[in-house]
């Protein structure tokens, strides 16, 4: 299995992952913290998946038919089957639109507390349940239209069209099958209604309108991007997650597996300003509102680096030991001890966003009805800015890292700007200016920036300096740190974010970097080098557009969590920062109506 051939489904509640040949791997309920009924993700022996396919050889291919809706055609000698696979909004369940002139063998074994229990099985006039032993806890599955035959607990699906549905209850006795089975289950018009919601979600002008029309691939990386990103948010919170899975492996047979479906401040930051750089204005603002309102008044702004969905403290980590992991890589680990890190860009990132949205939008009204959170992380930082901290790699270290500074710096800049909109006076430009003063005087060395101080390494966040207005590109000690990172970063064209941690040797390139060296080339003018980095991921991610946290070279495929929001995200701020110079894709990102 490849993550590069995995796609992506969402109702902004849960989220599902498919192979290339349309089996369900992947797919938490009834949210995507939660444990998944299909995980072969994790384990292909144990893990559980839901697959319909036919029984001879076939020509496969795949194509988003809308954001977040996905069509499985299969083409045999004997005929043709299509499967449209997509999540309604407002129910913990998968639909399965089927269209077939063949007959289809159809698989399914869910599980459930991450593939230990495995559940007793009824078969049902249309359908059947799998029950949760000693719980309410189950899942139905229910066919319309469609005529399943079964022997010997081997399923096949015959020729026809129709719907199978599959719904997870934490209730069973009130699901498919219950006296309000017929007032819960609709494929017909759910279809119709959750491809509606997606339409106008993300109008056409930002999507490719049939396979084939791009030359490049980046015009679909684009469109799909945005498509991962709103599939990434939690819409009771109005929030992204980072990732919808966890413990995807950085490198293959190693331990740094993390769980990757959580609010991230980060993350949820370089998504916002993704959103708002695409025109997409009131998605990237619902982001920044929820930020605002998980803030901390007793402390830190963002006391800590990420966030369950609804905005409350994660729960502890601990590990699934009966899952083998992807390609067996171990530890499976289910919560994010990083919570505990103190991570100082985090602020900088919010103020950030923030600015970006009043730059595209001109909304005084909301810069003025923010201005608390706005004074609030700024006094914040001019009181705290020389503190030490994890950085923005997450490293176990307490280090005064170049970039953290920078980004503290950046609330302090940027706070002041924002202040003059809402008719109020700059009181941090002295603060601003000591701290510039003390990263110049303490975070050069031979002439170019450093890592932190008294060290002799660059690291990729040192491509931000200028894209949030630090120094300028053009600036000679800046024009040396890009010749340190393209010697000592650059492979291949892809970028590593550092070549070493406390952990040990950094593998693979990191996808988010890729982009920021793409931006601060368009920033300069190369734009066919930005351009040419921008393929590069492009050429990984053919199959269906999605991308990942790193970049396998070696075996041209993705590792970590899988699709990656901010990686996503770094993709369209850099493409529409390079469109203005060539020319390229000047059907994407434009301004919604």
């Amino acid at each position: 299995m490849h993550l590069k051939d995995l796609s992506f489904i969402s109702n902004q509640i849960s989220g599902a992952l498919l192979s290339s040949d349309g089996d369900i791997v992947w797919s938490p309920m009834p949210k995507f913290d939660r444990s998944p009924i299909f995980c072969r993700l994790l384990d292909e022996n144990a893990g559980g998946h839901f697959s319909i396919k036919p029984l001879d050889e076939a020509k496969i291919s795949q194509v988003y038919i809308a954001p977040n809706i996905l069509e499985t055609t299969f083409q045999t000698l004997k005929g043709r089957a299509m499967i449209t696979d997509f999540m309604p909004f407002g129910q913990t369940s998968i639909i399965r639109k089927v269209d077939t002139n063949i007959v289809l063998d159809l698989e399914i074994i869910p599980t459930f507390d991450y593939g230990r229990i495995k559940p007793s099985m009824e078969i049902k006039g249309d359908g059947m349940k799998f029950y949760v032993p000693n719980s309410t806890e189950g899942l139905e599955v229910r066919f319309f239209g469609l005529a399943v035959s079964s022997k010997g607990g081997h399923f096949s699906v015959n020729p026809g069209k129709g719907y199978i549905y599959i719904l997870y209850s934490q209730d069973i006795s009130k699901g498919l099958f219950s006296e309000k089975g017929d007032l819960i289950s609709y494929p017909k018009e759910a279809f119709e209604r959750t491809m509606k919601y997606w339409e106008h979600l993300l109008p056409k002008e930002y999507r490719i309108k049939s396979p084939g029309t791009d030359d490049n691939g980046l015009e679909k990386l684009y469109s799909n991007s945005l498509s991962v990103i709103l599939g990434l948010f939690y819409a009771p919170s109005g929030a992204p997650i980072s990732a919808p899975t966890t413990s995807l492996p950085e490198t293959i047979g190693g331990s740094r597996n993390w769980d990757y479906r959580f609010i991230w401040v980060r993350d949820s930051c370089i998504m916002a300003a993704a959103l708002t750089s695409a025109g997409l204005l009131s998605q990237g603002k619902k982001i920044i509102e929820f930020l605002m309102r998980i803030m901390d008044f007793s402390g830190k702004p963002f006391n800590q680096p990420l966030y369950e969905l609804d905005g409350s403290a994660p729960f502890p980590e601990k590990t699934i030991d009966w899952l083998s992991g992807f390609k067996n890589s171990k530890p499976v680990r289910v919560g994010n001890s990083a919570y505990r890190q103190i991570q100082l860009d985090i602020e900088g990132f919010f103020i950030g966003a923030l600015f970006d949205y009043y730059q595209k939008s001109k909304d005084k009204d909301f810069i003025s009805e923010s201005l608390w959170a706005i004074e609030y992380c700024a006094d914040w930082v001019a009181r705290n800015w020389k503190l030490g901290d994890a950085g923005i790699w997450e490293e176990s270290t307490n280090q005064q890292f170049t970039f953290s500074k920078a980004m503290m710096w950046a609330v302090l800049d940027k706070a002041g700007k924002l202040a003059s909109v809402a008719g109020k006076e700059d009181r941090w430009s002295e603060n601003a200016a000591a701290v510039k003063s003390w990263i110049m005087k303490n975070c050069i060395k031979d002439g170019h920036f450093v890592k932190f101080p008294g060290s002799d390494q660059v690291d990729g966040a040192l491509l931000n300096l200028p894209l949030i207005g630090f120094i300028k590109i053009s600036d000679p000690i800046f024009d040396k740190t890009l010749k340190e990172i393209e010697k000592k970063l650059v492979l291949d064209g892809y970028v590593f974010r550092y070549r070493s941690d406390t952990l040990g040797e950094a593998k693979h390139p990191f996808t988010l970097c890729s982009t920021w060296l793409s931006r601060v080339y368009a920033g300069s003018g190369r734009t066919k080098e930005a351009t040419d980095l921008l393929l590069n991921i492009s050429k990984i991610s053919q199959q269906n557009g999605l991308i990942g946290e790193h970049i396998d070279v070696e075996n041209g495929d993705f590792l970590g969590n899988y699709p990656q929001g901010f990686a996503h995200a770094g993709l369209v701020i850099a493409i529409n920062e390079i469109k203005n110079y060539t020319g390229l894709n000047q059907s994407v990102g434009k301004d919604a109506k």
